[in-house]
C-alpha cells in the first residue's frame, strides 16, 4: 500500500505545477545573476520528540523540497548522520528518496555518552552550495543509565555585549529620515533586552531604543549633514557604540504592510536624485526565483508603491530597487505570509481516553479557499509529562523551509514566528525585524562562477574507469554480477574509458564482483573505481541556547526517561550493551586469520583493537578514550583529522601519529582511512624500541591498520585477479518499523508495563485528492496529557503543521 500511496503523490508531482507570475527582465539579464542556473535543494526532518535518552530511537521523516518548496524530484539519496558535540558522526545512514521524501531511524546505544548533539541531512546535490546549505538540528541526549549532573548555565550578567546596526535599504542618507534595526548580542551568542538612546556631536539625544524580541528592535532618525553619531546603552556592560556614516546621496526604502496581501513600498530620494525622466524599477524576487516588477518615475521626493503579493509564493522575499542606470539602489527583505497555506485539522473522537484504549483519529487537509489538497504528512503522538515541549522551541516545516533555510548565521526560537502565542501584528514586527538584521545567504546581485563538483543521485551507481597499462581502455567491456542476488549487468566504456551502472537499489553489505576484459583478454586490465568520500564535518552549528535546554531536561525528566527505558529492557524491545572505559587488548584472539601487518613480528603492540570494538566513522574518534592520552584535532576548514599522544608532546613536541596501512605509510591524515575497510588495528605509542623501527615516523607514535583484504576478510573493494575485482559499496540503510501495541488482541504483554515517551509514530500519512486519513493507536499506562503533532505539503510546495491534545486518565 505504502508504493501506491508512493505512486499516486509521484504522479500528482509530474502532472501539477505551479506558474507563479514572473516579469521579464531581460534588460537586466545579462549584468546580474537574477535567477541561478540551477536549482538548490531543501531538507527539513520531522522528529518525533525534541530530545532523547540513550537506549531509545530517534525516528523521522524526511522532506527534501526546491526552491518553491514543491518535493524534489532531482535527487533519489538523502544522507542523514548523527553528529556529537565534538563533530564526531557516530552514525550515517543512506536512504531512498521517493517525490522528495523518505523515513528513517537511529537506535541510540545506551553506551552513549548524554550532551549536545545534531542531525545533519544532505544530498549530494546540496554539497555544492557548501555545508551551511545542509539541514542541521541541534539537540539533547541524556544518558539515564550513567549519573549525570546538570550542568551550570553560565551567568549573562557576564561577559561583553555586541550590538550590531542594520540601516533600511543599506545606508543611511543625510537628511533622510532612516529606520535603524539592530540586534544585541551577548557573549552566549543569545539576543540580549537593552535600552538606550542615540547622542549626537553635541551629546544631544536624538534618539532612543529599546529591543523587541530576541535582542532586536528598531528606531527612527535623521541623520544631519557632518554630524556622527553614537549609541549610550544603559548598562554597565558595555561602553558606547558607533552608528554606520551616512552618505550624502541616495535613496530610503521603507515598508509597510502585513505581508499576506499586498506591501506599500515609500521610496525617497535626496533633492540632488530627484528627476522627472528618470525611470526606476522595483524588484521583488521571491524564494522561488518568481518576481514581480514597478518601473515608476520620481518625480517627487518620494514616491509610493503598492505591491499586491497574493501571486507570491508564502517565505522570504527580496525587494531591489534600481536606478535609472539599472544600478542597485536600496535593497531588503521582506516575509510573505502564506495566504493559501495548508489548514490541518486532526480530530479525536473523544477528549478523555483510559490508559491501553485504542484512539481513532482523523486527519483532514484543505486550503483557505478550498483547493483540493494531495499531500503527504507525518504524525507523532508523545506523553507530555514526560517530554518538555514548547512549541517555541521547537524545529518545525514551517520554520526550517521558510527561514533557517534561507537565512544566514543563527536564528533564536525560529518557531517563534509561527505560533499563536503572540498577537500576529506584535508577531510581524518582530519578524520584519528579523527580515533586516540577518542576510539572504543564496543571493547576489554579483555573477558567480559556480562550478558542479558533485551532481544529483538517481539512485546508487557504480563508475570508474578501464586500464590497461595505464591507458583507457575505450569500447571494453564491463561486466557486474552479484553472487548474494543473481543481478548480471554489462556495458561498454566510453571514449573516455569510463563505465556506469546507474539506478541501482541495494541494501548495505551487498557483494559485488566487478570484471573488465578488452578483446576477451582481462590481461594488464585494471579497474578503477569511482569513489565519493563522505562529507566531512567543519562547522559547529549549536545552538547558543543548548546547554538550559540540557540543564533543564536532566533536572526534570530523567528519572522518567530511566523508568521507561527499564521496562524496554525488561521486554526485550532493546538490548544492553557494555563499554570500557579503556581496552588494552595484548593479543588478537585467533592469529591465525589475521597476518600482521606492522614490522614487529612477534613483538606486541601497545594496544591492539579488532572492528568490531571500534564505533566511530573515524579511526582518530574510535580510538580516544581508549588509547590512553590520545586525541585528536580537526581542521575546521579542511575537515582533515589528525591525532596525538599527550605523553609524547611533553617529551619530543607536538608531533602527528603516523598511519600505515597494510605495512604502506599513508601520512597522518584519518580522514583517508575506510572504517568498513579496517580488520583490525595497532597502536604503537613512540620512543621505545618497538616504534624505533618506523625510524623519524614513529617519533609521536604509530597506528598500524590491517585491512579486511590483507587479513583474508571481505574487503569494500579488493582485487582478486587481473581485470576483476570484489566491490562491497554502501547500500540503502534498511529503516525499522515502529513498533506499536495492539491492545485488542487477547494477552498482548498485559503483564508488561508501558511507559513509552513515543506513544505512535506514523512517517507515511498520505492524503488523497482531499480525502480524509484515518489512524488508529493505543495509548499507553501513564496516565496525562498525550500530544500529537502533524507536518508535511502537498505537490503544490504548500506547508502545513497542527497539533492537538487530549487526556489519558
Amino acid at each position: 500500500m505504502k508504493a501506491i500511496l508512493s505512486g499516486i503523490f509521484l504522479l500528482q508531482l509530474l502532472c501539477g505545477s505551479i506558474n507563479a507570475q514572473q516579469t521579464s527582465l531581460d534588460t537586466l539579464s545579462n549584468r546580474y545573476d537574477i535567477r541561478n542556473s540551477v536549482t538548490p535543494e531543501k531538507v527539513h526532518l520531522h522528529l518525533d520528540k525534541p530530545y532523547y535518552a540513550a537506549g531509545q530511537s530517534i525516528w523521522f521523516k524526511v522532506y527534501v523540497v526546491d526552491m518553491a518548496n514543491q518535493p524534489s524530484m532531482l535527487s533519489k539519496i538523502i544522507y542523514v548522520d548523527l553528529v556529537d558535540n565534538e563533530r564526531r558522526v557516530h552514525k550515517s545512514l543512506k536512504l531512498p528518496l521517493a517525490a522528495g521524501l523518505a523515513s528513517g531511524d537511529f537506535a541510540l546505544p545506551d553506551t552513549l555518552s548524554g550532551g549536545k548533539y545534531r542531525i545533519r541531512a544532505y544530498t549530494q546535490w546540496m554539497r555544492n552550495y557548501g555545508e551551511e546549505s545542509f539541514y542541521d538540528h541541534p539537540f539533547v541526549i541524556v544518558n539515564s543509565w550513567k549519573a549525570q549532573k546538570p550542568k551550570e548555565v553560565a551567568n549573562r550578567a557576564s561577559g561583553k555585549l555586541a550590538l550590531k546596526f542594520f540601516p533600511e535599504g543599506g545606508n543611511l542618507i543625510e537628511g533622510l529620515r532612516s529606520r535603524v534595526a539592530f540586534k544585541a548580542i551577548g557573549s552566549d551568542g543569545l539576543g540580549v533586552d537593552v535600552t538606550g538612546y542615540v547622542i549626537d556631536n553635541l551629546g544631544s539625544k536624538v534618539a532612543t531604543l529599546k529591543t523587541e524580541h530576541a535582542g532586536m528592535g528598531s528606531f527612527l532618525i535623521t541623520p544631519l549633514a557632518g554630524n556622527n553619531y553614537r549609541v549610550i546603552i544603559d548598562s554597565t556592560l558595555s561602553d558606547p557604540f558607533t552608528l554606520p556614516n551616512a552618505v550624502k546621496d541616495g535613496y530610503i526604502m521603507n515598508v509597510t504592510g502585513n505581508g499576506t496581501h499586498s506591501l506599500l513600498v515609500r521610496v525617497t530620494a535626496s533633492p540632488s536624485m530627484v528627476g522627472h525622466e528618470k525611470e526606476f524599477k522595483l524588484i521583488m524576487t521571491a524564494f522561488d526565483e518568481s518576481t514581480l516588477q514597478s518601473t515608476f518615475k520620481m518625480t517627487r521626493q518620494f514616491a509610493d508603491i503598492n505591491l499586491p503579493v497574493t501571486a507570491v509564493p508564502a517565505g522570504i522575499a527580496r525587494l531591489t530597487l534600481f536606478d535609472e542606470k539599472d544600478l542597485p539602489a536600496a535593497e531588503r527583505l521582506v516575509f510573505i505570509r502564506p495566504d493559501d497555506h495548508l489548514k490541518l485539522k486532526l480530530e479525536t473522537e473523544k477528549p478523555v481516553y483510559k490508559p491501553r484504549e485504542r484512539v481513532k483519529m482523523t486527519l483532514k487537509a484543505s486550503t483557505e479557499n478550498d483547493a483540493v489538497v494531495t499531500g503527504s504528512f507525518s504524525i507523532s503522538v508523545t506523553d507530555m509529562d514526560r517530554i518538555i515541549v514548547n512549541e517555541v522551541n521547537e524545529s518545525t516545516i514551517l520554520s526550517e523551509l521558510l527561514l533557517k533555510s534561507e537565512l544566514k548565521g543563527f536564528i533564536e526560537k525560529p518557531n517563534y514566528y509561527f505560533t499563536s502565542t503572540v498577537e500576529s501584528t506584535v508577531r510581524q514586527r518582530h519578524l520584519d525585524n528579523l527580515m533586516l538584521t540577518q542576510g539572504w545567504r543564496r543571493f547576489t546581485w554579483q555573477k558567480e562562477d559556480q562550478r558542479i563538483k558533485y551532481y544529483p543521485e538517481n539512485g546508487i551507481s557504480i563508475s570508474g574507469r578501464l586500464l590497461r597499462g595505464g591507458n583507457i581502455v575505450t569500447g571494453g567491456k564491463v561486466t557486474v554480477f552479484t553472487p548474494d542476488a543473481g543481478i548480471l549487468m554489462d556495458t561498454l566504456t566510453n571514449e573516455q574509458g569510463r563505465f556506469m551502472f546507474d539506478r541501482l537499489a541495494f541494501a548495505d553489505s551487498m557483494r559485488f564482483v566487478i570484471q573488465g576484459r578488452r578483446e576477451r583478454s582481462k590481461a594488464n586490465i585494471t579497474i578503477e573505481l569511482d569513489q565519493v568520500h563522505h562529507q566531512p564535518v567543519t562547522i559547529d552549528n549549536f545552538q547558543p541556547d543548548l546547554e538550559a535546554k540540557e540543564s533543564e531536561i536532566i533536572n526534570s525528566k530523567l528519572k522518567g526517561l530511566k523508568e521507561e527505558l527499564l521496562e524496554l529492557l525488561n521486554q526485550g524491545l532493546i538490548n544492553p550493551t557494555h563499554i570500557l572505559d579503556e581496552v588494552a587488548v595484548k593479543a588478537v584472539k585467533d592469529p591465525k586469520k589475521l597476518e600482521n601487518s606492522s614490522k614487529l613480528g612477534n613483538t606486541p603492540a601497545d594496544y591492539v583493537f579488532m572492528n568490531d570494538q571500534l564505533s566511530d566513522n573515524n579511526l582518530a574518534f574510535a580510538l580516544k578514550g581508549k588509547v590512553l592520552g590520545l586525541d585528536y584535532d580537526i581542521n575546521p576548514r579542511t575537515g582533515v583529522v589528525t591525532a596525538k599522544l599527550s605523553r609524547n608532546n611533553l617529551m619530543s613536541g607536538a608531533r602527528n601519529m603516523e598511519i600505515f596501512v597494510d605495512g604502506l605509510h599513508i601520512g597522518d591524515n584519518f580522514s583517508e582511512l575506510n572504517m568498513a575497510d579496517i580488520a583490525y588495528v595497532e597502536v604503537i605509542k613512540g620512543l621505545g624500541a618497538n616504534s624505533a623501527i618506523y625510524g623519524d615516523k614513529g617519533f609521536g607514535g604509530v597506528v598500524v591498520v590491517t585491512t579486511k583484504g590483507h587479513a583474508g576478510m571481505p574487503n569494500t573493494i579488493q582485487t582478486l585477479s587481473e581485470g576483476i575485482i570484489k566491490y562491497v559499496p554502501k547500500g540503502y540503510s534498511l529503516s525499522r518499523e515502529f513498533y506499536s501495541p495492539d491492545y485488542s488482541v487477547a494477552g498482548t504483554k498485559e503483564h508488561k508495563d508501558d511507559f513509552r515517551s513515543t506513544i505512535f509514530w506514523h512517517p507515511d500519512v498520505f492524503i488523497d485528492e482531499g480525502r480524509e486519513s484515518h489512524i488508529e493507536f493505543f495509548t499507553a499506562d501513564t496516565p496525562g496529557t498525550y500530544r500529537v503533532v502533524v507536518e508535511g505539503l502537498d505537490y503544490r510546495g504548500r506547508l502545513g503543521r497542527s497539533s492537538l491534545t487530549f487526556v489519558v486518565r
